[in-house]
């Protein structure tokens, strides 16, 4: 069956161009290069990557689908493995790398087109490697990939943010964010061969870029923060304290499927990259 749907991952990703995690800002390239490929936070990131992101695509009830993985050509080779493991594991999973000099995620867009049939409507939406969505995600957002709906955009706003505190303790608390990274599409077709990231990097201004369709009804993303979210983004949840497996628990009957009780090594501070 020729996919239709492509979620875009970056994980790891380095540009001389562009630092993409607030984070980087006030340091040096080969700083942020080594903080970004350093053995610690890549495990960190496997981590988050295992146990939420991978069981939430694994779930998806809609199966036509590919999810790119976007990384840098200096990921090491053990890491580089272990994505490709993964991506026998799960069919979906395409792991694809890129050099930093001069590096725009669009950059990615000619792969990614050349994976579908462009000649027929299509959706690429953006993912976060730490970030689940519903199991009826790629079945819903397939609904809108009509030719009729090209150059629209499509935010599935109504969600979760999981705040993570350590690995027995986290918030858990339902949200609406209108053109939330997690949860937001674009519809492309023959006429109209451009992936999310041709559009623009900013998700929150998508509106600016694009007429977007607001589909908050039910839940499809779960966002979370942590002491190793790389974009520096200060969201928290407010609401009281729970268990892992509680909030694991709240998830799942809300339709998320993930391991989140397997997290290891969670520590919401600076020091935990």
């Amino acid at each position: 069956m020729e996919k239709t749907i492509v979620g875009i991952v970056r994980f790891s990703v380095l540009s001389n161009f562009k630092n993409y995690f607030k984070k980087a800002d006030e340091i040096s390239f080969e700083d942020y290069a080594e903080m970004i490929l350093a053995d610690k936070r890549l495990e960190h990131r496997f981590n988050l990557f295992e146990n939420i992101t991978l069981p939430s695509l694994h779930a998806q009830e809609y199966q036509n689908f590919l999810i790119y993985v976007v990384c840098s050509s200096r990921l090491p080779d053990i890491y580089r493995r272990r994505l490709q493991a993964l991506g026998e594991k799960f069919s979906f999973l395409r792991p694809v790398y890129y050099p930093e000099h001069d590096f725009r995620m669009k950059q990615a867009s000619a792969d990614i087109l050349s994976e579908i049939n462009t000649n027929q409507a299509f959706a690429t939406f953006r993912l976060d490697d730490d970030d689940a969505l519903r199991y009826d995600f790629t079945r819903r957002l397939s609904r809108f990939v009509k030719p009729r709906n090209r150059k629209l955009a499509v935010s599935f706003c109504k969600g979760y943010i999981v705040d993570i505190i350590n690995r027995n303790e986290c918030k858990v608390e339902e949200v609406l964010y209108p053109n939330t990274g997690a949860g937001i599409a674009v519809i492309g077709s023959e006429s109209y061969k451009k992936t999310i990231f041709d559009v623009s990097e900013k998700h929150k201004r998508m509106h600016i870029r694009l007429p977007v369709i607001t589909d908050g009804r039910q839940p499809a993303y779960a966002i979370t923060t942590h002491g190793e979210n790389d974009t520096g983004e200060g969201r928290t949840a407010q609401s009281e304290s729970v268990t892992m497996a509680q909030m694991q628990d709240v998830l799942r009957q809300a339709g998320f499927f993930t391991t989140m009780s397997n997290l290891s090594s969670i520590n919401n501070d600076e020091e935990s990259l």
